[in-house]
């Protein structure tokens, strides 16, 4: 048979490790196509800056500042300003 086309294995996988660039660029993606009906923060994850970044399951390291978002995707169009703002917690 032919090569390995691509890999399945979680040995290759590695994560952004500004992860909360990722997660805003995540939150933006469905808010610019219409598909974010409300979103909130949360805080509560692990916090680490980049001088002491945390490591993933396999080893890639990351840092973050330990608040969530949580979105709510609609199947329907939503206008932008129509997306509506969750205010859960206080962010400190």
């Amino acid at each position: 048979m032919g090569g390995n086309v691509g890999s399945t294995s979680f040995e290759d996988y590695h994560i952004d490790p500004d992860i909360d660039d990722a997660r805003m660029f995540l939150m933006q993606n469905f808010w610019y196509n219409q598909s974010l009906a409300k979103l909130g923060f949360v805080a509560g994850g692990p916090v680490s800056n980049i001088s002491t970044p945390k490591q993933s399951f396999n080893g890639s390291e990351y840092f973050t500042d330990g608040i969530r978002v949580v979105l709510f995707v609609s199947e329907n169009p939503i206008a932008l300003d129509d997306t509506v703002l969750l205010n859960w917690s206080r962010l400190e």
